[in-house]
């Protein structure tokens, strides 16, 4: 194993992998007493927060060779897993396909932090606030193990396999690929050009409501993206809700409900029962499960109301995609539910 090793007198040992293989069998080699480190803004909270002791052997992720870049690729956007906050909300491809992750990251810490933080530690957490707008998108994780690079793991398992304690801790985490947007290519093929407005009334959005208006952990987040077709019904109807501590995930049962369903405001308040029945979020000395449950519910009933509104005022043709980040003391007021 070649990777250089720099004691620091009492401090912890500090480990530069060349890459990912070799960062991934240092780990299995020190076992508990060495931790992965990126950005280590997580870390240093957990660290001064007492939950979290500091590791012996900090193995340093930032010089392993390709995890560093943002590039397109055969099917979608390949990010590498050390690639800061601030790069991705400032990447013009990523922003211009998939606008909700760079609006989520606008609202995620402060700008210096953001310069530091990396997307793939914002995923590692399992409660990064950047998770709902990348389940919205339908991401995917690569990872290495032991043998190599695996195959793309969709992000909605991987979360998932994450709670059930079915993972290898020891894996890293290379990159984050999202995929092509079937919908956005046909968007543009309907609309004639990138620069002509869809056909199809569309939103996207996403919320972040904090205990204060910037720089706060979140409560609760929620994105979501749907459209209304010329025969007035829902389709392409994505939903997606976290925050907190709680574990992000789609909204599964909602949006099969609302597929292919006449889009009419009747429906809203089924909607926000169902999110209330569905949403399982994690309550604390902050917010309890069901203020943040009724957020949620009010918070996505509002934007389908927002796309309904558009399609009884317009008829057509707007692609609707405001961001809010509402402070939590005010709550989701004027919205229906």
């Amino acid at each position: 194993m070649d990777a250089i090793f720099n004691p620091v007198g009492d401090a912890p040992n500090v480990w530069h992998p060349a890459d990912a293989r070799e960062a991934y069998l240092l780990k299995r080699r020190l076992g508990r007493q060495a931790v992965y480190v990126a950005g280590g803004t997580l870390l240093r909270t957990e660290w001064e927060a007492g939950s979290r002791s500091v590791s012996p052997h900090w193995i340093d992720l930032q010089r392993a060779a390709g995890m560093g870049e943002v590039f397109m690729q055969t099917g979608g956007l390949c990010i590498g897993s050390q690639v800061t906050l601030g790069t991705c909300r400032k990447h013009p491809t990523l922003t211009s396909l998939y606008p909700l992750v760079g609006k989520a990251i606008r609202c995620t810490a402060a700008p210096s932090v953001r310069n530091v933080a990396t997307l793939g530690g914002n995923v590692c957490s399992g409660v990064g606030d950047v998770l709902p707008s990348l389940l919205l998108y339908d991401a995917e994780l690569v990872w290495q193990n032991e043998q190599g690079r695996e195959a793309p793991l969709p992000l909605r398992e991987w979360l998932e396999l994450r709670a059930a304690g079915a993972l290898d801790p020891d894996r890293i985490l290379l990159a984050i690929r999202l995929p092509e947007r079937a919908d956005e290519s046909g968007i543009r093929q309907a609309s004639g050009g990138d620069d002509a407005l869809p056909s199809l009334l569309r939103i996207e959005v996403y919320h972040k409501v904090g205990r204060r208006e910037a720089f706060s952990p979140s409560l609760v987040t929620t994105a979501v993206s749907a459209e209304i077709d010329a025969a007035g019904c829902f389709r392409q109807v994505k939903i997606a809700a976290g925050g907190g501590k709680a574990m992000p995930a789609r909204l599964g049962a909602l949006e099969a409900w609302l597929v292919g369903s006449k889009a009419d405001l009747s429906r809203l308040p089924d909607v926000y029962e169902r999110v209330m029945e569905e949403y399982q979020p994690a309550g604390d000395i902050f917010a309890g499960e069901s203020y943040r449950r009724k957020t949620a519910a009010s918070l996505i009933a509002a934007d389908l109301w927002q796309l309904l509104q558009q399609t009884a005022s317009e008829g057509g043709g707007r692609y609707a995609e405001p961001i809010q980040q509402r402070n939590a003391l005010e709550g989701p007021s004027g919205r229906p539910g």
